[in-house]
């Protein structure tokens, strides 16, 4: 069946009765998998833009029947569509030994192959054209980088074998080892010498957890012994067998990680914290200094853990400083800018340089929506506090420019159409597409008219990047549900962080609607409000989410005695793990620095990254209710928690 495709003109911003009627009916169809009947359904339709919107979704549909050339006519006259890269593999996946010769070679011409299927007919195709050389470095880099179907891998090795040295095979193995695809590595093994077979099993016994690793290990040869995959395997092993000390001294021989560089992190940090948790800060801190990372966020997440222990455990202002700088010179995006200058100006504050801190505050506070942007502006004079920068103001030729983009015109159509839920990726495209502060202002005032206030918030965090502050359209308000609460601020300040204000959101725990409940909390907490408890209204009720949310959230504040920090700690993580850090951290309200260190202390990134999170959403909804500005002051009086407000 044909693609139903049209080149469309400027279409009228409201589609008729007639027209919505039949495009209800035609996406109804398309979501069962009907394409004929919804292409029955569009034939009279006189605003034909959501055609196209049919055509994408059959393309992104594996299931359909398409030709390459059909589905490469779509993505060529469409390239600011959302999803190339997924059409694109669709498109490779379509090509045939009777697919014409030219059509393959024009759509590589300026493009690699992204699959196994591609790499296949292009490497035909170059070898039947004569094109030896430029078939070698096709073959070769599929081998190596792209993962196939079993069918395609069989027949690759079997056609192209001469093409492939021993080093490529060397490379797809790791390859596919670092990847943890253990049954793609096993079919690989085959090809291998004895020498890499052992190095292969032994790397993917201590993957799996599997019996008689040691007996795996004794069969490498002296020559791979240490190989940093089975090196890295080996600290992993030993970390989740809980044999930190040998994996420790292991991790110590890694002088550079060349491969993998967040999976060395990952071992690096959790072995730097469980030292820290033994009190062994000197050691903690050889460990985690000499990460080898050069950018990135492992070198980032290095640098400020190094910091932090220098700073606060061995109390090395000036090597404390070094390490935040560097991190600071080393990151883009707001929370990490923010972070790292507000902890450079805490050091040079210990270390008696003062002035120099209050120009590193001063830089961190220019992150006025961020957890430590908010913290270094209560160290700032009062007149140096910042408040809420101003936002875009579109001019009306702006806003009509806006209104006639393709992308646009289709979000509102799909809106009128009911199909509110299908709009996410052509408005996180045009965000993609356009960072411009006045474009983006634009697209989360779309996302908000069309009730999504989730891909508002989404829209608002991107324009952060861009310095641009979306305080209305980015921090959605609940109006009625809350009726101006004493708590509304904290409580929307949870729901952004939860379910980005999406009542209908479900995690993959379970966890339901605008407050992530999980049904069993859900149970016992309407049980003490005296309410019957619904599964279904916890995502078709908002009121009702939010009331039993709001419980629970107030429980786990009487349950910490106020504490924000505990009762928000607690409603990610749940209580019984707070009351162990409380053990083995100590009370987080001693003082506001030691609050601070409680937070970045708690070992899961997770519920750190949860806590930060809802604080700074907290002081953006307090201050933008209050005219009270965007400081965090986390030395409150405990008995007014969260709801105090700075004088």
């Amino acid at each position: 069946m044909p693609l139903f495709f049209y080149t469309v003109a400027a279409s009228a911003k409201y589609l008729s009765l007639e027209d919505k009627a039949a495009y209800k009916r035609a996406f109804k169809h398309a979501d069962n998998g009907n394409w004929r009947a919804s292409q029955r359904e569009v034939k009279k339709v006189k605003h034909r833009l959501p055609i196209k919107a049919l055509e994408w979704m059959r393309i992104c549909d594996n299931k359909t029947e398409l030709t390459f050339r059909e589905i490469v006519t779509f993505i060529n006259a469409n390239p600011h569509w959302p999803y190339q890269i997924k059409m694109s593999r669709r498109a490779e996946a379509e090509i045939t030994k009777k697919t014409s010769t030219e059509d393959v070679l024009r759509w590589f011409g300026a493009r690699e192959p992204l699959t196994g299927s591609g790499a296949y007919h292009l490497t035909r195709i170059l070898l039947a054209e004569r094109r030896f050389d430029e078939a070698k470095d096709v073959a070769r880099l599929a081998w190596v980088n792209l993962n196939m179907k079993r069918t395609i891998e069989t027949q690759f090795r079997r056609q192209y074998s001469k093409l492939l040295r021993p080093e490529d095979h060397i490379a797809r193995l790791n390859r596919l080892l670092w990847d943890r695809r253990a049954k793609g590595a096993k079919r690989q093994l085959r090809q291998m010498s004895h020498e890499y077979q052992s190095l292969g099993l032994a790397r993917i016994a201590l993957m799996k957890r599997q019996p008689g690793v040691d007996y795996a290990i004794s069969k490498v040869p002296r020559s791979l012994i240490d190989d940093p995959g089975l090196v890295y395997e080996r600290i992993r092993w030993r970390r989740k067998n809980q044999l930190y000390e040998t994996a420790i001294e292991l991790l110590e021989q890694i002088d550079k990680p060349v491969k993998a560089a967040k999976k060395w992190w990952i071992e690096r940090r959790l072995l730097t914290r469980w030292l820290l948790g033994k009190e062994r800060k000197q050691k903690a801190y050889d460990l985690v200094r000499a990460h080898g990372h050069i950018s990135g966020l492992p070198m980032a997440e290095a640098e400020w853990l190094s910091g932090w222990i220098a700073l606060r455990g061995l109390h090395k202002y000036s090597e404390a400083f070094d390490h935040f700088k560097r991190m600071f010179e080393n990151v883009s995006f707001p929370v990490s800018k923010a972070r790292a200058a507000y902890w450079a100006g805490r050091a040079a504050e210990f270390g008696g340089k003062i002035e120099i801190s209050q120009r590193w505050y001063a830089l961190a506070a220019r992150h006025v929506t961020s957890f430590y942007g908010q913290l270094a502006a209560t160290e700032l004079p009062a007149a140096q506090q910042p408040n809420f920068p101003t936002e875009p103001r579109p001019s009306i030729n702006e806003r009509t420019a806006f209104a006639k983009l393709e992308l646009v015109r289709l979000i509102r159509m799909l809106g009128q159409i009911g199909r509110g839920s299908r709009i996410d990726p052509f408005l996180r495209q045009l965000a993609r597409q356009s960072p411009t502060p006045i474009t983006l202002a634009l697209i989360a005032d779309l996302a908000t008219d069309l009730k999504r206030q989730d891909l508002a918030i989404h829209v608002s965090k991107r324009a952060l990047r861009e310095g641009v502050f979306l305080s209305q359209l980015g921090y959605p308000d609940l109006g009625k549900t809350l009726n101006d609460a004493p708590d509304q601020a904290f409580v929307q300040a949870v729901i952004r962080q939860e379910s980005a204000f999406d009542p209908k959101a479900i995690s993959r725990a379970g966890a339901r609607g605008l407050m992530q409940l999980m049904p069993g909390t859900a149970i016992r907490i309407a049980r003490k409000l005296n309410i019957s408890y619904s599964r279904v209204r916890l995502t078709r009720d908002p009121g009702y989410n939010v009331k039993i949310g709001r419980a629970y959230l107030h429980q786990m504040l009487e349950e910490y005695n106020g504490s924000p920090v505990l009762a928000l700690a607690a409603y990610n993580a749940g209580p019984a793990r707070v009351n162990r850090w409380r053990k083995k951290f100590g009370d987080p309200n001693r003082s506001a620095e030691h609050t601070i260190d409680w937070i970045e202390s708690i070992p899961f990134y997770e519920t750190r990254n949860y806590v930060q999170r809802v604080l700074e959403n907290f002081t953006v909804y307090r201050g933008r209710g209050s005219g009270k500005g965007l400081s965090l002051d986390l030395s409150a009086p405990i008995e007014q928690g969260l709801y105090a407000t700075n004088p």
